[in-house]
């Protein structure tokens, strides 16, 4: 039996966690992409945010990992398809923490 403070400081670390998810600005561009609905790689992704590709895919990954992203199947040599995943509820709040045309995190 878990001890309850415990599971609240497992809930703070995951808080922690998520908050420092959010707070990088191309994680932020990249959350506005996906929101739009479309399921788009990470050499798209890194041309469209005018960043180096390698580095948008660290971060999709890191996402994915976290359960922010899923990435699509690419059995047929295609690359990979990033589009929200199974936690994405917190990674949509990158959206509603943004602030409309504030700092680093509102460029397109």
């Amino acid at each position: 039996m878990e001890e309850p403070g415990r599971d609240r400081e497992s809930r703070e670390g995951q808080a922690r966690q998520r908050r420092g998810l959010r707070s990088n600005p191309l994680r932020r561009r990249i959350a506005r992409r996906l929101a739009e609905g479309e399921e788009p790689s990470a050499a798209e992704l890194a041309a469209e945010l005018e960043a180096p590709t390698g580095v948008v895919a660290h971060h999709l990954e890191l996402l994915r990992k976290k359960g922010a992203l899923r990435a699509g199947s690419a059995r047929d040599g295609s690359p990979l398809r990033y589009r929200w995943g199974p936690d994405e509820h917190w990674a949509r709040e990158v959206l509603a923490d943004d602030g409309e045309g504030e700092g680093e995190g509102s460029k397109p």
